[in-house]
């Protein structure tokens, strides 16, 4: 993640305020600086691909078998070193096509018992079903669906000298039988929502949030417009999550009206610390599944979903450099027109003193109504391509690196069970050549001593009882979380083919009527210039 932080602060150091007109040849030397950003990125997709690779084999002796997948994996990365910046297109093609296909079918993410198809590896994982706590319904996951609307920001000055200024926010959620729930809310009350959420459901996508912003800019209405859509973006894919909805820390933020009780469930929450155990784990069914083999026949899987979106983040990267680019410089043509359209008016005005109602004068009334009709089409083209474009694909940036978060984190998951089977394994093998009363084996356990000493294979899974139990627990764990990240991606996916087709068809359809609004405009130049000659 600190390579996402490095680029936003990149990003916010280099690119022109939206109101910020004037640029000079230094920004061309910015957008090149930013343009090597992606050779940067590609070259390191090799090494640490090459590196995480590395460190699993080893860990785990049974991956050995996939080397030559790794070679492959390899050779394909000396393609993506050869990504041409001039054509991004074609580089993301090259790209996509040295990837394995990820698996979409929408149709599983609605039922977690469907089987998983892998594409890569040598097997394919063996589901198991494992009990674990029953998830108790809360108010909010009994009112699905729910509608949350976040709405009347409002600047406080705090009272208390050592803490900072903030900005608050009213939270309306109206359940399905229509009881309406009023709360008001603070950015870092969101940042608590999330890191809660992201504790207590190891392998589930949690929705990012915006960055946060210090500075006095933070209480610029424009910025705290903004923020606020992408709050709503984040509450939004929360609530259309059950198990979300039936989160305690959750329930609270949305519910709670009292504040020093909810900054005291705040506390509490946070000193919970959930168990290890993936059988404490709470569902809606009372049940988890889980990938039971043990031989990460799936680790290429993974590597090329996180090249995918180390390659994806970058464009978007670039797109919304560019999309700002192109927002600043139709903000500096509609001040052209300001300028036109002040030079048209003094025409007018003089020629209808001087000429009164002749056809020059005519002329300049209707040239000066087209350009304000124009400055106002693309004022509003402008804030379309803001909103529904650059918005859109900044958020949707935002989206894959909590999706990549959700792959760092089952590496760490995997890394720490690996390393604790080695470690384990090691001792066995020492503890096999020493006394049996240092093998800590569960004394109420029927225990066959001859067989003990003389069955290396029964000998290993009689000793160091509670730490077997322990790396069965990481075991589990691991297992679960691999499962997990697959089927969040097919929700991933399925949920942007769904975004993404009603946020341009919205577009096109508000665009297509600033269209219109031209097509209008030259009706009505039209209709004069037919009069003219007539």
């Amino acid at each position: 993640m600190q390579e996402e932080n490095n680029n936003n602060n990149i990003m916010n150091n280099n690119i022109n305020n939206d109101n910020n007109i004037n640029y000079d040849n230094n920004d061309n030397n910015e957008y090149n600086e930013n343009n090597e950003k992606l050779n940067n990125n590609i070259n390191e997709i090799e090494i640490n691909n090459n590196n995480d690779f590395n460190k699993v084999t080893n860990n785990e002796n049974d991956i050995n078998n996939n080397l030559s997948i790794n070679n492959e994996k390899t050779n394909n990365n000396k393609d993506i070193k050869n990504l041409d910046n001039n054509n991004p297109n074609n580089s993301l093609s090259n790209l996509l096509s040295n990837i394995s296909p990820i698996p979409t079918n929408s149709s599983s993410s609605s039922n977690i018992e469907d089987t998983i198809e892998i594409k890569t590896g040598t097997s394919t994982p063996t589901t198991v079903k494992i009990k674990c706590k029953l998830l108790p319904p809360s108010i909010l996951s009994n009112s699905f669906p729910i509608t949350v609307t976040i709405k009347n920001p409002k600047p406080i000055q705090s009272s208390n000298f050592f803490q900072n200024n903030y900005v608050e926010y009213e939270i309306e959620t109206i359940t399905n039988d229509n009881n309406i729930i009023l709360v008001k809310r603070r950015y870092s009350d969101f940042e608590w929502l999330r890191n809660t959420l992201l504790k207590n459901n190891p392998g589930l996508m949690i929705p990012p949030l915006p960055n946060k912003k210090m500075g006095s800019r933070r209480f610029e209405l424009s910025f705290i417009e903004k923020r606020m859509k992408f709050l709503q973006n984040f509450i939004d894919n929360i609530i259309n999550n059950k198990i979300f909805l039936a989160n305690e820390s959750l329930v609270y933020f949305l519910t709670e009206t009292n504040k020093e009780k909810f900054l005291f469930k705040m506390k509490e929450l946070n000193n919970y610390v959930p168990s290890s155990f993936i059988e404490d784990l709470k569902t809606l069914n009372g049940y988890v599944l889980i990938n039971s083999n043990d031989d990460n026949n799936n680790e290429i899987y993974f590597e090329n979903i996180k090249s995918y979106f180390k390659i994806n983040d970058t464009l978007l990267y670039r797109l919304n450099y560019n999309l700002k680019e192109f927002n600043t410089n139709i903000k500096s043509s509609i001040n052209n027109l300001d300028g036109i359209l002040n030079d048209l008016e003094m025409l007018f005005n003089l020629n209808k003193k001087v000429l009164m109602k002749d056809k020059i004068t005519l002329s300049y009334e209707n040239l000066l109504l087209f350009f304000k009709d124009y400055k106002n089409i693309l004022e509003n083209q402008n804030i379309l391509i803001k909103n529904y474009i650059k918005d859109f694909f900044k958020y949707n940036k935002m989206k894959s690196n909590s999706y990549f978060e959700l792959i760092k984190n089952r590496e760490n998951i995997r890394d720490k069970y690996l390393t604790n089977k080695k470690n384990l394994l090691n001792k066995k093998e020492y503890l096999f050549n020493k006394d049996i009363k240092y093998w800590e084996i569960n004394s109420k356990e029927n225990i066959d001593y001859y067989k003990l000493k003389n069955n290396k294979e029964y000998a290993f899974e009689m000793m160091l009882t509670n730490e077997s139990i322990l790396l069965e627990s990481e075991k589990k764990k691991y297992g679960y979380v691999n499962r997990m990240n697959i089927e969040e991606l097919k929700k991933y996916i399925a949920n942007n083919c769904k975004t993404y087709i009603e946020n341009i068809d919205a577009f096109i359809q508000k665009f297509y009527l600033t269209i219109t609004d031209l097509l209008n405009a030259y009706a009505r130049i039209q209709i004069f210039i037919g009069n003219y000659k007539n």
